[in-house]
């Protein structure tokens, strides 16, 4: 961070830093000293409610991860700083319903506080769809 602190009174400007995570080690602890760092924009994966986002990404032993993601996520709303949390899900036709059951959960946590949003990436199967050029007339 001495790096960015130096270039941003050289040029007199304001520095904000920004991580993407998937949230598993993210607890206050780490939470906090990110802040204190300059780190205001946090971006935390989870795609869909524990069934599939368990299934998805798994610790390297097999365990799950939803649950310790989630905790992590709720323990950053007592942090009165400034940032803003970007809970992305990765939408595929077969976690449709799950994530509609994880946002019925979060929404309960986060849909009123403005620090918090959702995102969503849709991904295709790209072994079963075919993308055809389009053809143009000259």
């Amino acid at each position: 961070m001495d790096f960015t602190n130096s270039i941003a009174k050289m040029y007199k400007i304001d520095i904000v830093g920004e991580i993407i995570t998937n949230g598993y080690l993210l607890d206050m602890v780490k939470f906090k000293i990110l802040l204190e760092k300059g780190v205001k924009i946090f971006q935390v994966t989870i795609d869909g409610y524990k069934d599939a986002h368990d299934k998805l990404r798994p610790l390297l032993n097999g365990k799950p991860t939803f649950d310790k993601i989630f905790e992590n996520l709720i323990q950053t709303r007592n942090v009165t700083d400034n940032f803003f949390m970007f809970i992305r899900s990765n939408v595929m036709s077969d976690n449709l319903d799950s994530i509609r059951k994880f946002l019925d959960l979060a929404s309960n946590y986060f849909s009123i506080d403005r620090r918090y949003y959702f995102t969503f990436s849709p991904r295709l199967d790209l072994v079963e769809t075919t993308i055809k050029p389009k053809s143009y007339r000259t």
